[in-house]
């Protein structure tokens, strides 16, 4: 229970966060593992705890010739790199910091990683920060890997503030074999490159599946293609894009005659691309401003359920997709407000290989496409569609309902992990409305429902409970009556298990007269 004190909020220090102060996720910069295939043999499990950059480099060493399956666990702290840290290993190896922001790896050249191993090792980094790499004047990104068929996860870092000339300024993958690629709850901000490197917070090719699932992409830079992410798929692997955030990344160089996805460049040379629940604002290019989707094979193109909304570029400000000869299904997007110089164009097609497209129940103001035209479409709207500052549907919105629920490869939740089918029908966008979202509880028991919070404080008596599930508000409040009420936030649509937290964009004023307790709870 949070602590009560009258005449002023008070919250729950560890899961509440106010005026603009976000938790990031960060991750260590420069490292180098080289991971050999040897003959298999029985390993058990070794785990070392460092605190310092000896003790890890000590502790790399150790693990590339115990023959084991190993965990670095990295202390909170500041691992001032200068150089590389080579590793000859070919069993799993896990590095696990204490948090982003908290295991901090800076670096003057960046974190190099050769990882040669059969399908059954695995990577895996978690909770560091890899900032500051400069570069040795070749440019060597934040963290770089070249593996040949160990399985790569990264999760829960930030890769910001790097520096270089090559691939992947913050992040560069480039795996062979049958290499597994999960790239998850990352943020990548305000990496830039220099030279004609693609994919400026982060680069990934691979043989094998590649998802890349909930991340934050904001303020990259690339001369060339790909502001925020370059994913290239070879052969006939999966590339998986879903509920990540694309805000305010550049394709584009100095000259501004070169640059293409702003937000992403998607290729596939025979693999399906699948993009769902992403959010695409503010982006640009020299072309395809928010995004880029490309397939020189026969494997499908799904988009369904994103947000592209005011990204811009000389040529198409939107979404350009190029499909060879399997299908393109484009279902329930929000695709408006992006601008370009020479039409601007939203959702633009090149269809010259006469392949089957689908266009259905879209948000869509103008688009375009190369002969032949569509094959189907219907559905399709073109209507302001009524969004917030955080690119969530408000009420009256002309999305809400009117997507197509039979649309493929239709998540079952949204990019904030609300159902995706509340009302009956899906949403158009990457974010579900919620309707009512507010519940008061008293003594236990539900005494109603509320479409805003303002109003469940308004109808609150001392002791009662505000539930709010873990979704987007938009409001601003005044409380002001003599009544002593709890908020708590963060709940899955059952009011009851947790999803998160809840984030109210708008202001909190404070009139005195009784306490206000806060939980699970974000304003911004």
């Amino acid at each position: 229970m949070p602590e009560i004190m009258k005449g002023r909020i008070v919250m729950r220090v560890d899961n509440l966060r106010l005026n603009n102060t976000i938790a990031h996720r960060y991750c260590p910069a420069v490292v180098t593992f080289m991971l050999a295939v040897m003959i298999s043999q029985v390993a058990l499990a070794a785990t070392f705890n460092v605190s310092n950059l000896t003790e890890f480099n000590n502790a790399l060493i150790v693990a590339r010739n115990n023959g084991e399956d190993d965990m670095i666990v990295m202390a909170a702290g500041t691992y001032n790199c200068d150089g590389s840290v080579s590793m000859l290993e070919n069993h799993s190896l896990t590095i696990q910091g204490a948090g982003t922001g908290k295991t901090i790896i800076k670096s003057n050249f960046g974190l190099t990683s050769w990882l040669s191993a059969d399908a059954a090792t695995q990577f895996t980094i978690k909770g560091v920060t890899i900032q500051d790499s400069t570069g040795d004047g070749a440019g060597q990104p934040g963290l770089d890997f070249f593996v040949d068929q160990a399985n790569i996860s990264i999760e829960d870092c930030e890769f910001k503030n790097n520096v270089s000339n090559a691939d992947g300024t913050g992040l560069n993958i480039h795996a062979t074999g049958t290499s597994t690629v999960i790239v998850r709850n990352n943020v990548f901000s305000n990496n830039t490159q220099t030279g004609l490197g693609q994919g400026a917070g982060a680069h990934i090719s691979s043989y094998g599946p590649i998802t890349i699932e909930n991340n934050t992409f904001s303020g990259n830079r690339s001369q060339s293609s790909g502001g925020g992410l370059v994913a290239f798929a070879d052969v006939s692997s999966q590339i998986t894009l879903k509920g990540n955030t694309f805000i305010s990344n550049i394709a584009r160089n100095d000259a501004g005659d070169q640059g293409m996805g702003g937000g992403a460049s998607v290729v596939s040379t025979n693999g399906t691309v699948i993009m769902v629940n992403n959010i695409f604002y503010d982006n640009s290019a020299q072309q395809s401003g928010a995004a880029q989707i490309q397939s020189s094979g026969s494997s499908d193109i799904t988009v369904v359920n994103n947000t592209f909304f005011k990204n811009s570029a000389q040529q198409f400000g939107g979404l350009f997709v190029w499909p060879k000869t399997g299908t393109t299904n484009i279902y329930n997007n929000i695709l408006y407000a992006n601008s370009d110089t020479l039409g601007s164009y939203d959702l633009a097609i090149n269809n010259s290989q006469s392949t089957l497209v689908n266009v259905y129940n879209n948000d869509v103001k103008l688009w375009a496409a190369s002969l032949p035209a569509f094959a189907q479409q219907d559905g399709n709207i073109n209507e302001d569609p009524k969004l917030n500052d955080l690119w969530h549907l408000i009420k009256d919105s002309p999305c809400i309902d009117t997507g197509l629920s039979s649309a493929p490869s239709l998540s079952t939740v949204d990019i904030d992990s609300n159902p995706r089918i509340i009302n009956g029908s899906v949403d158009i966008g990457a974010a579900e409305y919620t309707g009512t979202e507010v519940k008061l509880v008293r003594e236990g028991a539900t005494v109603g429902s509320y479409a805003n919070l303002q109003d469940a404080y308004e109808h609150a008596d001392s002791g009662d409970v505000i539930k709010m599930p873990a979704t987007v508000l938009t409001e601003d409040l005044t409380f002001f009556r003599p009544v002593n009420v709890e908020i708590t936030g963060g709940y899955k649509y059952d009011y009851v298990q947790s999803a998160g937290m809840t984030t109210l964009y708008g202001s909190m004023t404070i009139q005195g007269g009784g306490t206000v307790g806060c939980g699970w709870f974000t304003l911004k």
